[in-house]
Parts: C-alpha cells; sequence; structure tokens
C-alpha cells in the first residue's frame, strides 16, 4: 500500500474550489451542486489527491484517467469499502467527464468488481429506532430547558422522517398548526427549494409549542443548542446534531435511524411504499432496503412456521 501525506487540498471549501480540479469545470461548477454533493466531491479529489500523494498543482482532471482509477482502486481496496471506493470512483468519473477529459478505458470497472466479489458490496444499515423507542424516549424527556429542547427534537424527527441536514433547517415561522404541518423549503433531492409540506402530529405539535414557550423563541432555528445556564443558542450543526441523538437514543444510533425506524415502523403497520414515500421522500427501492427486515415478519416462511 501506498503511504501519502495529504497535500493536494487546504481543507477549507473556499480553498478547495480553487484547486485546478474544480476551476477547470467552470466558476459555477459546485455551486450549481447541494451542500452534501458538494462535500462528496471534495472527499474524493482530496483521497485521489492523497492516495498518489499529488500537489495542487498537479491535481487536474486529466491526471483522472482509467489506469490512475485502477491503481487508486487497488491502493484504497485495502482501507476502504467496496462501496465507498465505487462511489468516489463515480465522482472521480463525472469530474474528468464535465472537464472535458472523458475516461474512456474499462479496466477500472474490472477492478471495481473484482474488490466486490472479494468483500462483498452490502452496505452496513443503521440501526432503526422504532415507534415504541420514540415514544418511551418522549416520555423520558426531562422537563426543563434542555428535555424541552430535546423533545421537541425527537418529535420533529420522528413525525417527519428527515435527514439530519433537514432537521436542523425547520424554523419556528414554517410550521401551520390549523394544517398540522411544516414546510421543509429545502432538501437533498429539492435543490431548487420548491418546497414541501410535512406533518406534524399532535405530539411534535405539543413539543415544539412548549419549547417555543420555555425559550421564548418564535423565529429561525426550530433545533438549537441550550448551554449548561439553560440558554438557547442561533442554530445547530449536524455533528451536534449527531452528537445529541446518541445521548438520547444510545450509542449505536444516528440521525439517520429515526429515519430507518419510521420506514421499518410504518411496514410493520401495513403501509405501503408509496404512502411512506409521502414523508420520507425516498424512492420504493430505497424504502425496501430500509425494510427488508420488518418485512421478513410477512414472509411465507414466517406466516407458516412462526
Amino acid at each position: 500500500m501506498t503511504t501519502t501525506t495529504p497535500a493536494m487540498i487546504d481543507r477549507t471549501p473556499a480553498a478547495t474550489d480553487r484547486t485546478p480540479a474544480t476551476r477547470a469545470t467552470g466558476r459555477h461548477y459546485m455551486a450549481a451542486k447541494s451542500e452534501n454533493t458538494q462535500v462528496a466531491y471534495r472527499q474524493a479529489l482530496r483521497d485521489f489527491a492523497d492516495a498518489f500523494a499529488l500537489d495542487d498543482a498537479d491535481t487536474t482532471p486529466d491526471k483522472i484517467t482509467d489506469a490512475s482509477l485502477c491503481s487508486y482502486i487497488t491502493i484504497r481496496a485495502e482501507t476502504h469499502k467496496p462501496a465507498t471506493v465505487a462511489a468516489r470512483v463515480s465522482i472521480l468519473r463525472t469530474l474528468a467527464d464535465d472537464a472535458g477529459h472523458p475516461v474512456t478505458g474499462k479496466q477500472h470497472r474490472d477492478a471495481l468488481k473484482a474488490i466486490t466479489r472479494e468483500k462483498g458490496s452490502r452496505p452496513e444499515r443503521a440501526k432503526g429506532f422504532s415507534l415504541a423507542d420514540y415514544h418511551r424516549a418522549l416520555a423520558q424527556c426531562p422537563d426543563d430547558m434542555r428535555g424541552r429542547r430535546d423533545a421537541a427534537l425527537i418529535a420533529l424527527a420522528y413525525c417527519t422522517a428527515s435527514r439530519a441536514s433537514e432537521l436542523i433547517a425547520y424554523r419556528f415561522e414554517d410550521i401551520d398548526p390549523d394544517a398540522c404541518t411544516i414546510l421543509l423549503r429545502r432538501s437533498k433531492t429539492d435543490q431548487t427549494g420548491q418546497g414541501k409540506e410535512k406533518h406534524l402530529t399532535p405530539d411534535a405539535l405539543a413539543t415544539i409549542a412548549a419549547w417555543s414557550d420555555a425559550s421564548g423563541i418564535t423565529t429561525g432555528p426550530i433545533v438549537r443548542g441550550v448551554n449548561k445556564g439553560g440558554k438557547a443558542g442561533d442554530g445547530m450543526t449536524t455533528r451536534a446534531l449527531a452528537k445529541i441523538i446518541k445521548r438520547l437514543l444510545g450509542a449505536d444510533y444516528s440521525p439517520h435511524s429515526v429515519r430507518v425506524g419510521f420506514v421499518q415502523s410504518a411496514v410493520e403497520k401495513g403501509l405501503s411504499a408509496p404512502e411512506i414515500s409521502l414523508t420520507t421522500g425516498q424512492s420504493p427501492q430505497t424504502i425496501q432496503r430500509y425494510y427488508e427486515k420488518a418485512d421478513q415478519s410477512r414472509s411465507a416462511a414466517a406466516k407458516m412456521l412462526g
């Protein structure tokens, strides 16, 4: 395995946007992509450079070739999961194609197939946070500032089955208590900001109202940090959100666990994929992957043999 030293990209987003690889595709190339997509592109570029110890000047799209991708796959197969390597190779191919240097060879595809066969391609699944877990966690939140924030967070997360980036973006003023909805202004699948109304349960409306009353906040982000003195902050990062979820739900859980658990619980209640998609916004294929375990209770083996 090649030992490398990070040398290609300054870790700040502004500096990364000035690298030759991204600049070659146009000044608005990265800005047109979602925040999460930009992060993924930067990670792929950084990792490609680190694998070959390239510096900034040498990291240009023409360096992304069939041969270099084969070498990259071989290097990273020792330390990365096949799904991670495949995702980054796809990004690198797209970057090269968009910059006018298409990857024409196919040997790197064979290399990907080889490591997938060797290690398998099934990704790890986040542990689902069930409906019973949700009600239990909600009941255990203490009646103080942090507890009220936590209750609002848990209820909002579960009833909307939102991504972490969406949770921290919800705002008090976008709640319609009469319609029992909240506006999701933008999401991973809605980069133009058309928005989508999400249903709010009585639990969610009540806990958010209690949090608003306690904090005195009626506008801006719903999900906020709370310091030791009980004072609410201006907002929250996804990293901070992940830490709170682990504290509330357990070390094995993540913000994505709530989304997975919502789908699994919905399937157990007999809801269909189109009905679930109205809340989650996911494709039937993604929903199928999430409820794979839960759906086995309805299989022939379960019905005949118990």
